[in-house]
């Protein structure tokens, strides 16, 4: 796995946070509870602690899934807060 340098890592996740900062609770919740930023997430996690934690988790990520983090901050983001509020309670409701 080739590694990204720390430049474009910092500024695509100053990217994904600027729009994540602004958003609302549910727009941050539908993001963080896709299943597929979760899995990459989590592959984060698992690189890292692999590595010995040395750096931080987002240093580990492969170009495709900080590309995918980018694509679905920004879906999420643009989408309506009643959407992104009945994504979250969907995914609730399949995890009770």
């Amino acid at each position: 796995m080739k590694r990204l340098d720390k430049e474009t890592i910092e500024k695509t996740v100053m990217d994904i946070e600027a729009m994540l900062e602004t958003a609302t609770p549910w727009h941050k919740s539908a993001f963080y509870s896709d299943p597929l930023v979760t899995k990459i997430l989590e592959e984060l996690y698992r690189r890292w602690e692999k590595a010995n934690r040395q750096g931080e988790p987002i240093h580990y990520v492969t170009r495709e899934e900080l590309d995918i983090l980018y694509q679905k901050a920004k879906q999420y983001t643009r989408m309506p807060t009643w959407q992104a509020k009945r994504l979250v309670e969907e995914r609730l409701e399949k995890h009770q």
